[in-house]
């Protein structure tokens, strides 16, 4: 039995390509853990968050892809810090990230 060389050069292109989307698509399964998982203060006192991941956060020149959202109850999630410790425009002085 032959096999076109168009049907093998296709079946590994689609390969290759399966191949790139599944390892692009595996990078993200980051889990972060927050000990405690609830931290409660009163109005007015600081608070900090200490959380760990599961593997190494992928990083480019900008700086790490971690950002922090705040979310209130009812409300959408809002941008407080991206690449891990830049403060979004708006985002108070009291908020940091390391």
């Amino acid at each position: 039995m032959t096999t076109e060389p168009t049907t093998t050069m296709t079946f590994i292109t689609i390969f290759i390509w399966t191949l790139a989307l599944w390892i692009q698509e595996s990078r993200g399964q980051v889990t972060v853990t927050q000990t405690p998982a609830v931290e409660t203060v009163s109005v007015g006192h600081s608070v900090s968050l200490s959380c760990k991941t599961n593997s190494a956060v992928v990083s480019n020149s900008n700086g790490h892809y971690l950002h922090w959202y705040q979310q209130k109850p009812g409300g959408a999630p809002k941008l407080l810090i991206y690449w891990a410790k830049t403060l979004q425009s708006g985002t108070p002085s009291r908020f940091s990230g390391s």
